[in-house]
């Protein structure tokens, strides 16, 4: 009888082993799409030191499924720039532009028209910070003269990849984790290419007010496309559906928790080719608590825009507009300037 006692005890101690450790094993392979994010209830009521970041460099960790250079390696940066928020106390806006290393002359236009930071008539209305990304170029001759523009600006981020196509999701992995790591005081963030002229009067009136203390806001005109190349088995291991709602990248404004947000949703998340899908449509998915608004993108011919301003006598209304030329740039500029100082 005792002999049976002991033979009973022991099945159940396995029993119970084997089932803790499937327990155990189950959730492991769970845990990268369980991923919950603690951040402030609010981003106007904490300092940039209250937020919480976790840096995943993925050798460290092999659960994770994103093995993109911009999030594994322990500094991505070939120029980065680190104090470039530093000097203020406080940062309305930091706008991440993406540029390609040979692109000098629209950077030059961008600095001196709506990108001055420091132009007067500004200073009212709030602050903000622009950031230039690029990927290295092939030519030595450009690389050279990129690396001289960042040490005369101070407003280029350049990561250890070459400036291609199939980099685009590691340029924008890699503006995510520079905020990460260098410049949690800016309250809001806008994404853009450098065809487009922001009126940053409009947003710093209306929209910081507005919409920063939102949380885990993101701002854009939202496109739906399918997303191609990737087997059904591989959406449904990360919970998405084949067709997603995504941001057209050419200007996208987002508060700093889902900037962060994103940045920890990031290497659960198996890399996609194009960086408006991957970036702004795969990794929002996996955020629960978000709110999602449509952004004022004028994209039509950039003649229409000035029109408006020329037989308007008040504002136009227009955020984000995608300028077709540099003449078009410098006069919808000069409207805008006009208005508003």
């Amino acid at each position: 009888m005792r002999l049976t006692k002991v033979r009973w005890k022991t099945l159940g101690f396995l029993t119970g082993t084997i089932f803790l450790c499937i327990l155990i094993s189950y959730r492991g392979n769970q845990s990268d799409l369980s991923v919950e994010f603690d951040f402030p209830n609010s981003v106007c009521n904490d300092s940039e030191n209250d937020v919480y970041v976790h840096h995943f460099y993925l050798h460290n960790n092999p659960n994770n499924r994103n093995h993109s250079y911009s999030l594994r390696a322990k500094n991505p940066f070939h120029i980065q720039n680190p104090g470039l928020c530093f000097d203020e106390h406080s940062l309305d806006f930091l706008i991440l532009i993406n540029t390609e290393p040979n692109h000098f002359l629209r950077r030059k236009v961008t600095r001196t028209t709506w990108g001055n930071v420091n132009l007067p008539e500004y200073q009212k209305y709030g602050n903000f910070k622009i950031l230039f990304l690029v990927g290295k170029s092939s030519s030595k001759k450009i690389q050279r003269a990129v690396e001289k523009e960042a040490i005369k600006y101070g407003d280029i981020l350049q990561g250890r990849f070459s400036e291609a196509a199939n980099n685009m999701p590691q340029k924008a992995l890699m503006g995510l984790r520079w905020i990460a790591e260098y410049c949690l005081k800016a309250k809001m963030v806008i994404r853009i290419e450098d065809t487009v002229l922001l009126n940053m009067f409009e947003i710093l009136q209306e929209y910081k007010p507005k919409y920063t203390c939102t949380k885990n806001l993101m701002m854009c005109k939202f496109v739906k496309q399918r997303i191609k190349f990737m087997d059904h088995e591989n959406l449904k291991k990360m919970k998405l559906n084949p067709t997603i709602n995504h941001c057209n990248g050419k200007a996208v404004m987002m508060t700093r928790d889902m900037v962060i947000s994103l940045y920890h949703a990031a290497p659960h998340m198996t890399p996609y080719w194009s960086d408006d899908v991957y970036i702004y449509g795969m990794l929002p998915a996996q955020i629960q608590e978000k709110t999602l608004k449509s952004l004022k993108l004028f994209e039509e011919n950039s003649e229409r825009a000035i029109d408006c301003y020329e037989t308007n006598l008040n504002n136009c209304g227009l955020v984000a507009i995608d300028t077709q030329t540099r003449s078009h740039h410098n006069i919808l500029w000069s409207h805008i300037k006009h208005y508003f100082a």
